[in-house]
């Protein structure tokens, strides 16, 4: 029974011709020093599997050319021209099927003797949808090839079926002087199983109680749903696991699917979520072997927290991270996974790594405590706050089952400025319609370290409400009326410097008891970092240091936060 998850071998197919003038997106970057160092094969070596979409011409100056010289400006012009030559390779081998996703190997080497600037790549035709590809995008600016280097890229692929050709896929390069830009396509062909042909998912699925990586007797999971979905207008199915815990699905267009597992119980995860299954009307399909694991909340926690209330932007920022080994055995190779969204003011940026030499052991029942440090970043006096969020376990160990830990300190300094709409959400759909805003309604924004009243306005006849010139961060709104506020979008009213100061947010309330109104600020002068713990919030007695405050959305959506609202604009 073969392992889930079908990891295939670089395999077979290959294309090479010269290549000139033709456009291939960007795609990840080869080391190009490494790439200069060896030339390009000659047009006697090209791939039998290959096929020009131009045939280059292989004809010799007559002898009545005469000979080259230097005064011949035509060419002196030739001998300082880029001259590109293409390959092209599928990472995989046997027929391929509807849906399926791959990454071809596309190198481009400049032959020349001049600089190739400008250089963007495409693919020109076949049943292949391709993306991704970075530098050398067809509407990008493209990249530079320096004489005799070579650079490798790797877009993304996806198979389409198509009526009328599927066979072949043509790239294709440009550049801006090419030599010979009559030979700059690249030509993989391949065949395509028709959506005709049927095929089955079959396999068992099992929970590694005893983490060994092996299916033993009683580790079958019974009775638990499985999906299988595709692209196309494949209708989605669902079954369960009998009671050895084996599912089927059968008489399904060929094609690759997606088989999930989305009512696990008890904490079970299967690393990666959905799994990828080629169904080809082979049996490669119907003995997949599935296995769950336990999350390793089970034998890993983590605390963090930044050892100052507040930091100054450019500062050098401490957390204090301690993992902890809840289980009776070793805990070897855990490693950390920080800013995995990618967004938001975090800590040491994009690459942060708190554990020393990246990754650490636990003995049983032990609790290491670790201090490591990043700078504030620029855009942390943007919107007041700095992130940290990582999640940890083991080398191979699902994501979604790691353990988590988030913190967040404030930076102070900054002012901006935020806007939202305030509703009554009457019809129930989650958001502002006509006739729902709340009109001339005085609204405060609340200091959740203080609990005080740092400015207030009035809403329009829309419902829409601005704050100007105040500092940066999250508030707490206040209604002045028989309101109540069910929900804002961004957790809290975020006001952010510029640039981010356009976006705005939404304010669901519904009819409540008037509140009394809020003490106003007694200093609105902009605040000292100072360090010590974090003061309570007045209504929640909630740690602003920790989750709560405009921090409450980081263990969700890693440093996001704040970010949230970005993701979801309102047109105003």
């Amino acid at each position: 029974m073969t392992t889930f998850g079908f990891s295939r071998r670089a395999g077979a197919i290959t294309a090479g011709l010269a290549l000139g003038a033709g456009l291939l997106a960007p795609l990840a970057h080869a080391d190009e020093t490494s790439a200069t160092s060896t030339p390009p094969a000659t047009s006697s070596a090209t791939p039998s599997a290959t096929t020009p979409s131009v045939t280059p011409s292989a004809t010799a100056p007559s002898s009545t050319t005469p000979s080259a010289t230097t005064s011949n400006p035509a060419k002196k012009e030739a001998a300082d021209q880029p001259d590109l030559r293409i390959t092209a390779e599928l990472p995989v081998t046997g027929d391929l099927v509807n849906g399926q996703e791959f990454q071809p190997k596309i190198t481009i080497t400049n032959t020349g003797k001049g600089v190739a600037r400008s250089v963007r790549a495409k693919h020109v035709s076949g049943s292949l949808s391709v993306y991704g590809w970075n530098e050398l995008d067809p509407f990008g600016p493209g990249t530079t090839i320096e004489p005799g280097a070579s650079l490798t890229a790797r877009p993304r692929a996806q198979v389409r079926w198509q009526e009328n050709n599927n066979t072949s896929t043509t790239f294709a390069v440009t550049t801006d002087n090419e030599a010979t830009p009559e030979n700059n396509a690249a030509t993989v062909t391949y065949r395509i199983v028709p959506p005709s042909t049927k095929g089955d998912i079959a396999g068992v699925l099992y929970g590694d109680r005893n983490g060994n990586g092996q299916r033993e007797a009683g580790e079958e999971l019974t009775g638990i749903k499985v999906t299988t979905s595709a692209g196309g207008g494949i209708e989605q199915r669902e079954g369960r696991t009998d009671a050895a815990g084996r599912f089927s699905f059968t008489g399904l267009p060929a094609g690759a699917y997606w088989v999930g597992f989305p009512e696990l119980p008890d904490g079970w995860e299967i690393g990666g979520g959905n799994q990828t299954v080629l169904v080809d009307g082979t049996e490669r399909s119907t003995k997949l072997l599935v296995r769950a694991d336990r999350p390793e909340t089970d034998v890993l926690a983590a605390t963090m927290a930044f050892t100052k209330k507040s930091y100054r932007v450019g500062e050098q920022a401490q957390v204090r991270l301690t993992l902890t080994n809840k289980s009776a055995k070793t805990l070897t190779d855990i490693e950390s996974a920080c800013n995995r969204s990618g967004e938001g003011p975090h800590i040491g940026g994009h690459e942060w790594q708190p554990l020393p030499g990246g990754k650490v052991t636990l003995r049983p029942g032990e609790s290491r405590t670790f201090l490591p440090t990043g700078k504030v970043p620029d855009s942390a006096g943007k919107i007041g706050y700095i992130f940290a969020a990582c999640d940890f376990g083991r080398v191979g160990t699902p994501e979604s089952g790691r353990a988590e830990a988030a913190t967040q300190a404030r930076v102070p300094g900054e002012k901006g400025s935020s806007w939202g709409y305030v509703f009554h959400d009457k019809n129930g759909n989650d958001r502002p319609d006509d006739g729902e805003g709340l009109v001339n309604v005085k609204i405060g924004l609340i200091d959740p370290d203080s609990g005080r009243q740092v400015t207030t306005a009035v809403t329009d006849g829309t419902g829409r409400v601005e704050f100007t010139n105040i500092l940066v961060g999250g508030y707490r709104m206040h209604i002045y009326g028989p309101w109540t506020v069910e929900e804002i979008s961004s957790g809290l009213v975020t006001v952010y410097a510029p640039p981010w100061s356009g976006n705005g947010w939404q304010a669901k309330v519904k009819p409540g008891t008037q509140l009394p109104d809020p003490a106003p600020a007694e200093n609105p002068a902009d605040p000292e970092p100072q360090p010590g713990p974090a003061k309570k919030l007045a209504s929640t007695g909630a740690d602003v240091t920790g989750l709560a405050g405009v921090g409450f959305l980081v263990l969700v959506g890693g440093a996001a936060l704040v970010f949230a609202v970005r993701r979801r604009r309102v047109t105003g």
